[in-house]
């Protein structure tokens, strides 16, 4: 069996919102979120087995829009 460990940084791009139930747009988006991921990957024969987390460091959405849509990362 092999096992892998994984850890890095992330940085994501918005490209885009389409329109959607909540009304948001893509002023109240950061464009660049920064983040980190950790994980582990077990190999057996042919068979992988995968697990992962993500941590957000920037806030999804802008100082103005916290205010109406929260404090998601």
């Amino acid at each position: 069996m092999n096992v892998e460990l994984t850890a890095g940084p992330t940085v994501t791009f918005r490209t885009g919102i389409n329109d959607n139930l909540f009304g948001i747009d893509s002023d109240a988006t950061n464009p660049v979120l920064f983040g980190a991921t950790v994980g582990a990957t077990a190999r057996l024969m042919f068979l992988n087995a995968t697990l992962g987390y993500d941590f957000g460091f920037t806030n999804l959405f802008t100082d103005g829009a916290r205010e109406s849509y929260g404090d998601a990362t």
